[in-house]
């Protein structure tokens, strides 16, 4: 799931709903849902419309799969998915109180989760320049 984000329908649907069905991935996943739900990390309206698009065009069903933002987050993911899974497996230890045990690893986490983001954003951004 290491490529780009621009693959066929088929495969996208694929990568989304792993994503969405992998437990590594759905603190990811539930941190940029969240952030796009309340608008800390405004997306662009044409972002939006490109990535709906596109996930509809995949056959992407939003609502059996947690709803839009989470979709969203995963489309997002897809650059770094092995990467963020790989590193959950490797390190990440939560403690009863779910809070990361290594401060240095969450801050390695959310360089990837950023990372990721970028990528997609910055893809998308060039296919429409």
């Amino acid at each position: 799931m290491e490529a780009h984000v621009q693959v066929s329908r088929d495969e996208l649907k694929v990568r989304i709903e792993e994503a969405l069905n992998t437990k590594e991935m759905q603190p990811a996943i539930d941190l940029l849902e969240e952030l796009f739900r309340d608008n800390v990390m405004e997306l662009p309206c044409w972002i939006e419309g490109v990535i709906a698009e596109r996930l509809r065009n995949a056959g992407v069903d939003i609502k059996k799969n947690s709803g839009w933002y989470r979709c969203i987050a995963a489309y997002a993911l897809l650059p770094k998915t092995d990467e963020l899974i790989n590193f959950e497996r490797q390190h990440i230890k939560i403690k009863e109180d779910n809070t990361f045990e290594d401060e240095n690893l969450i801050e390695q986490w959310f360089e990837i989760v950023h990372e990721a983001v970028s990528i997609t954003f910055n893809l998308l951004s060039s296919d429409f320049e």
